[in-house]
């Protein structure tokens, strides 16, 4: 066999590195859209949602109607993106400013003047504003009476927050005023009494909803994310006391959300409030992106099929993002494409961040959705050899990779024939299999019994590679295995540096694999 000698490490960005990476990252927006300038883009969705009298366009560019949420929604994605000029984004800054009310309400949809009261309309005001004026240093008009009003809105006896008063609260209503006042909180604008019990009375509310889990996951996710948010803020205030494990919380709602199966699990979730005026909104799936974004590597399947999906929305002919399907705007919509867009530049500064180039990134994408494999490795392994496979295990999936791993699918195997199930995983159902060889490995009834016999078969049929051998035992050859393949060797690499050479291969673009059966 040939050995495969570890490749040195890509250099890091040196002298002018911040000018260097946001360069890299309009590059990147621009290739994921298929556009000439992220900024001309950015600047025209501004001024189509520009629309007389100060007002923002509530959804379908050309309707000619307000909405404040709307408005505060542009406001918080469009000062989330760096490549827009102060001198774009502060006229803008200052419409959406003249939305507040003297008594911290905000103008009012037009035609339904009443939403003006509404903790959706007032909270994403706020949390634009609030932006807004960090990124342009300038003062939030009536921020301490937003605040007041945002909070007398919120449910006593839940912690939660409804549309409107007297109506019921949800975490959809409840995940802008939790963001808005956690950041007024962190801020430092504001550290009053009112505000510490109702933030620590919205994170018993979020804690109370993952802990039932009885919303939809779309739902759930809202509230892991602002339950995430408002604790990071109220850090060392003794105020959070639940011992909720975040992270198991958020693994769990991944899986529920993606099935390395079936994809993507979750859908535009439509919410309706029939009192009057009556209202509706939806949760469009691709912005779903926002809420999970930073828990895994942009590759990971949940990431990476909601990445492409926001990227994928954008419409060329209008220039635009249309929206959720069935209030899809043939004209493009405003708060779709704010958000949208700066989700887009999310994505690419953590591409950029992970070294993981647009072709990778598309490559990736195209294999998660050909439905080819359910896993990307599957790693063969003796139980003398557990503590090697797992830091290999830990690796590949922080990189963002499906790994077969059998600890973490006992509860799949559970009543299966594990001969039939392992001997399937190894002949069909992986794209790569990692072989930890040891003398272990041949003696071992699993390993070496029901795993091997299948890769072997395997390998007869196909060709291009698929074992990746890491020899624990430089002696040990195993019966069947071309000599002339590629190995590495304990001694050469260790463990999750092995790992990392076959993240690298993972990596590769399929016109330099030969994929051929």
């Amino acid at each position: 066999m040939n050995s495969v000698l570890p490749a040195g490490r890509r250099p890091g960005f040196v002298g002018t590195a911040g000018n260097r990476r946001n360069e890299a990252v309009r590059r990147y927006v621009a290739t994921l859209l298929g556009i000439g300038s992220p900024e001309q883009l950015a600047a025209s969705l501004i001024e189509r949602a520009s629309l007389s009298g100060g007002r923002v366009e509530s959804h379908e560019f050309g309707r000619d109607q307000h909405s404040s949420a709307s408005a505060g929604a542009m406001l918080f994605g469009m000062a989330g993106i760096p490549l827009i000029s102060d001198d774009v984004l502060a006229p803008f800054f200052r419409r959406v400013a003249g939305l507040v009310r003297l008594n911290g309400t905000v103008h009012g949809h037009d035609g339904q003047y009443v939403s003006s009261a509404s903790s959706w309309s007032i909270a994403q005001v706020l949390l634009g504003l609030l932006v807004g004026a960090r990124r342009l240093d300038m003062h939030i008009p009536r921020l301490h009476r937003m605040v007041t009003t945002l909070t007398r809105l919120q449910d006593r006896d839940s912690g939660g927050w409804a549309l409107r008063a007297d109506e019921l609260p949800r975490p959809a209503f409840s995940f802008y005023p939790a963001l808005a006042l956690a950041r007024v909180w962190r801020s430092g604008l504001e550290r009053s009494d009112q505000l510490a019990r109702s933030l620590a009375g919205t994170a018993d509310y979020f804690v109370r909803c993952l802990r039932s889990s009885t919303a939809p996951v779309e739902e759930l996710l809202l509230a892991l994310r602002a339950l995430t948010i408002v604790t990071r803020a109220l850090v060392g205030t003794g105020l959070i006391l639940s011992d909720l494990d975040l992270t198991e919380t958020a693994d769990s709602l991944r899986d529920r959300a993606c099935s390395s199966r079936h994809g993507l699990l979750l859908r535009d979730l439509p919410i309706f409030t029939y009192s009057q005026p009556f209202w509706h909104m939806t949760l469009w799936r691709p912005l779903t992106w926002l809420t999970i974004r930073g828990h895994a590597s942009p590759l990971s399947p949940l990431d990476a099929l909601l990445g492409h999906e926001l990227v994928g929305a954008f419409n060329h002919d209008v220039r635009a993002w249309c929206g959720p399907g069935e209030a899809n705007a043939s004209n493009g919509a405003s708060w779709p494409s704010a958000l949208a867009l700066a989700g887009t530049f999310l994505l690419a500064s953590d591409l950029v961040r992970h070294e993981i180039t647009v072709d990778q990134w598309l490559n990736r994408c195209r294999e998660l959705q050909s439905d080819a494999f359910e896993f990307d490795v599957a790693i063969s392994f003796a139980g003398a050899d557990r503590a090697i496979a797992s830091e290999i295990n830990v690796v590949l999936r922080n990189a963002g990779y499906r790994v077969f791993y059998d600890d973490e699918q006992r509860h799949r195997m559970l009543g299966e024939d594990q001969a039939e199930y392992l001997q399937d995983i190894f002949l069909r159902r992986c794209r790569y299999a990692i072989v930890v060889v040891s003398g272990d490995f041949l003696r071992s009834k699993w390993a070496g019994n029901w795993e091997w016999p299948a890769m072997r078969a395997r390998m007869q049929s196909q060709r291009g590679a698929y074992v990746l051998p890491y020899l624990v035992d430089d002696d040990v050859s195993l019966p069947g295995l071309n000599p002339t393949i590629g190995f590495v060797t304990l001694d050469q690499l260790r463990p999750w540096e092995f790992a990392q050479l076959v993240v690298r291969k993972l990596r590769t673009p399929p016109e330099s694999r030969d994929l051929d059966n």
